[in-house]
């Protein structure tokens, strides 16, 4: 009686154990779009290149002009590839848009300067929570006729924050050019292993 029991019990335990099984398997997260650990990384890269151009430009006599030199050369460079960015711009700690380049036309290469000029982006929490926490962070912006889908990078020094530069994308031509969704975009993580 007692080995029938135990066979009950093992059998009852190995059907619990597949259907445990079975259920963290449907449950699971979805897998990413292939394109996600790629934009990830060229990010990463890209803000570091730009980074090591600001902190000298940040740091001279004649920061808005050579901060914006530095945007300047920096988007020159990447205006070959129309998925790398839409915009970069720089904020300062309070959320005041310092300065910054749009990609108006790709195909003309025609560069937009300071085309936010005079807006302040205080209102947006996101702002205060890189410049208070030093990460990095997603934002959608609806900003006159079109949604933005924004990453802000803390621009620091000695841990101290000076800035924020957001590289934008044009949210309707994102997931085609990257092969990412929206809810994608929010989900990356892009502090991990930094």
């Amino acid at each position: 009686m007692i080995s029938c029991l135990q066979k009950n019990i093992c059998s009852g335990l190995a059907v619990f154990i597949v259907l445990l099984t079975l259920i963290t398997g449907c449950t699971s997260d979805k897998p990413k779009s292939p394109g996600v650990n790629g934009f990830h990384e060229q990010m990463l890269k890209d803000f570091d290149a730009l980074e090591s151009k600001l902190i000298p430009a940040i740091e001279s006599d004649k920061q808005a002009a050579a901060v914006s030199k530095a945007i300047e050369i920096f988007i020159k460079e990447l205006i070959n590839d129309d998925r790398r960015v839409y915009g970069v711009g720089m904020l300062d700690t309070s959320g005041e848009y310092v300065t910054g380049y749009v990609i108006e036309d790709n195909a003309k290469k025609k560069l937009i300067k300071d085309k936010y000029k005079g807006m302040n982006f205080h209102s947006f929490k996101v702002v205060d929570k890189i410049i208070k926490s030093g990460k990095i962070m997603q934002e959608m912006l609806y900003l006159q006729d079109a949604r933005i889908l924004a990453v802000g990078f803390p621009v620091s020094k000695d841990r101290d924050v000076l800035g924020i530069i957001c590289f934008s994308f044009k949210s309707h031509e994102f997931e085609k050019k990257w092969g990412i969704s929206e809810k994608e975009f929010f989900e990356i993580d892009f502090n991990k292993n930094r």
